[in-house]
């Protein structure tokens, strides 16, 4: 993609919303709760942030900054920056990330939006958990999951067709800021019940019993998840960036920060109502499909909580979707000359087939998840981190990244060039 041919936001808070947008979807609202309750509370989330700060936000900045000083995308950000090496062919592995992750998570949306429409019309009104559960279980088994599939990929087709600023921007300012109200509120109303302030406990309260080396693999695994480093969407965006000497580090600061924020009011909305009810707050991903729907049919208002709170989860996942769709359409454009319409065509069939796979066979699903969170996103972190800190050079992506304070300069060298390697590696390798 030319510099002359790049789509260009309207303004930087245009390009936040939208890269929040990408950032805050199905792994903050969904994967960061159950992960939370599973592996320490107050502990996984006091990791979460520490490796979001250190890790996290240096790392952002750097995939921004290959984006916005190449004006380029995926393999060639890496060429036009580096011309004579191979760098170049680490870009395909962001790509396939991108391009897996799209597809594999499909049957999370379609969950959300069956869960919507039955929450809505009261299916889960004086039925109990083992009731649920087989809703939850035997879902597969109805044509509703192929229907909502095609809802949802309509959706989708319709605002990425009018392109980044009349489409995917312009839907980003009004659901984002609505996905906001919606948490704020749903948290306020779990704080108001009785037993609610245990759920705020259970976040903030240290405790250690179920903390360990693999709760900070996983907090890893999670914050690389939840920014979307290695996942294309934040090389795209960043040279998305029209103008010269934008502030990356403080962009990337407060992308990461809206994050950490998300996936807090994310704990807020589920634990107080889950201590309230007297629900297992480590129940892992029935948490969303299981627990919740249980806790809506007993309190007040519930089905219309029920509903606003999964109307909230499908913004979060719709316009995380959104975001790397158009990562994946841009760089298909750009790689293979072809127009927007034709890139547009050749992403969604090859998300229709895997999202499809991903629906009805759970170890498709399974597999694909543990690939890219385990693996794929985890060393695309680790090729940025070798290509900015040592074959481009911290000099030169500082430049690119207007970094001049000498605090933020020591920040970032310490963090992509030392910490960020030694770290990702060594988790890497625990879990092989």
């Amino acid at each position: 993609m030319s510099k002359e041919n790049s789509p260009q936001f309207t303004s930087i808070f245009g390009f936040l919303m939208v890269i929040i947008g990408f950032a805050v979807g199905v792994g903050s609202l969904w994967r960061f709760p159950y992960i939370m309750g599973s592996q320490g509370g107050s502990y996984f989330l006091l990791a979460y942030t520490l490796l979001i700060l250190i890790i996290g936000i240096p790392l952002l900045t750097a995939e921004m900054a290959l984006g916005y000083h190449s004006k380029s995308v995926g393999s060639n950000s890496y060429k036009t920056i580096k011309p004579n090496t191979k760098w170049h062919y680490f870009g395909w592995l962001h790509i396939a990330a991108a391009i897996i992750i799209i597809s594999y998570t499909v049957p999370v949306y379609t969950w959300i939006l069956n869960f919507l429409y039955n929450t809505s019309i009261g299916t889960f009104k004086e039925i109990d958990q083992n009731s649920v559960q087989s809703f939850f279980e035997n879902q597969i088994d109805t044509p509703a999951l192929s229907i909502f599939a095609v809802i949802n990929w309509a959706l989708l087709f319709l605002v990425l067709k009018a392109g980044l600023q009349n489409g995917i921007e312009k839907w980003s300012k009004i659901l984002m800021p609505m996905l906001a109200v919606i948490m704020i509120a749903i948290a306020i109303v779990g704080l108001t019940l009785p037993g609610g302030i245990e759920g705020v406990k259970f976040i903030f309260n240290l405790n250690h019993s179920e903390f360990s080396l693999s709760s900070i693999k996983e907090a890893l695994g999670q914050a690389f998840f939840a920014i979307g480093i290695g996942m294309l969407g934040s090389m795209v965006f960043g040279s998305y960036i029209k103008g010269k000497d934008k502030p990356l580090l403080s962009l990337s600061t407060t992308i990461c920060l809206a994050i950490i924020i998300a996936g807090i009011l994310a704990g807020l909305m589920i634990f107080p109502l889950v201590f309230a009810y007297g629900f297992d707050p480590t129940g892992g991903p029935q948490l969303t499909f299981i627990t919740l729907p249980l806790i809506f049919q007993n309190m007040p208002y519930g089905q219309l909580i029920g509903t606003v709170f999964y109307i909230g989860f499908y913004i979060a996942a719709f316009t995380s979707a959104l975001a790397v769709f158009e990562a994946v359409i841009s760089t298909l454009s750009a790689y293979m000359r072809l127009s927007r319409h034709q890139s547009m065509t050749i992403t969604f069939l090859i998300v229709i087939i895997t999202g499809f796979l991903s629906i009805y066979n759970q170890s498709v699903f399974d597999f694909l998840d543990t690939l890219t969170a385990g693996y794929l996103i985890v060393l695309g972190a680790l090729f940025i981190t070798i290509f900015t800190g040592y074959i481009w050079g911290m000099d030169n992506m500082l430049k690119a990244a207007n970094i001049t304070h000498p605090l933020a300069k020591m920040w970032m060298i310490l963090s992509i060039k030392y910490i960020s390697p030694i770290v990702i590696v060594f988790l890497f390798i625990i879990q092989v």
